[in-house]
């Protein structure tokens, strides 16, 4: 092979390789990623699409209940929902990464960050 068809095949692999662990997200699959499915990478996955998008902006609670389920916590203007958990020895995790959702004056869905705690 020429150096130009190795410098190809080598850059689509890296492409393909790199892609794996995102993909789009899927409002069904979300919701059904509860409880030990959150030590996998379920949502940790389509976070990523999610966030590349608009949509959740401008939306209002239980639209946002309705694309993502109950929200893990729900404080007042804030939705946070556990995108993974990964525990070591103890009973408490030691890493927790959720997706925030924030509402603004008008009830409609004003930014969406991950946060780690």
């Amino acid at each position: 092979m020429t150096g130009i068809r190795w410098f190809v095949l080598l850059a689509v692999l890296a492409v393909l390789l790199g892609c794996g662990r995102q993909r789009d997200f899927d409002a069904e699959q979300w919701k059904r990623v509860r409880g030990e499915a959150l030590l996998e990478d379920g949502r940790e996955s389509m976070v990523q699409d999610l966030l590349q998008s608009d949509t959740l902006l401008g939306k209002y609670a239980p639209e946002v209940t309705e694309l993502l389920g109950e929200a893990d916590i729900a404080e007042a203007g804030q939705f946070d929902y556990v995108i993974r958990e990964q525990y070591g020895s103890d009973v408490d995790p030691e890493y927790v990464s959720f997706l925030v959702v924030r509402f603004g004056a008008d009830r409609r869905v004003a930014t969406y960050f991950v946060e780690e705690r």
